[in-house]
């Protein structure tokens, strides 16, 4: 799968939609850069660990059972942080 794309005046770059869907990226997906000897630049993405999401289901008041929206937002903020 390739595509051409451009470099804008901030630095920054587009990565086509089908590729994006393909790779699973998001907005806050983290992204690997690394740059070979053969001035070719990968990027891949950063993998995700299991344990970053031990603990976010937690509730701060210790009240009722977390409900299934309460759960899939927290889920949501561990793979994807507002910032």
């Amino acid at each position: 799968m390739d595509a051409v794309t451009v470099v804008s005046s901030r630095g920054q770059i587009v990565i086509p939609k089908n590729m994006r869907d393909f790779l699973g990226l998001h907005y806050g997906s983290e992204l690997i850069l690394n740059l070979r000897k053969d001035n070719v630049l990968e990027i891949s993405p950063k993998s995700r660990n299991i344990k970053d999401f031990f603990g976010k289901g937690k509730r701060k008041d210790q009240g009722a059972p977390m409900s299934l929206k309460d759960i899939d937002d927290a889920i949501a903020q561990a793979v994807c942080p507002v910032e």
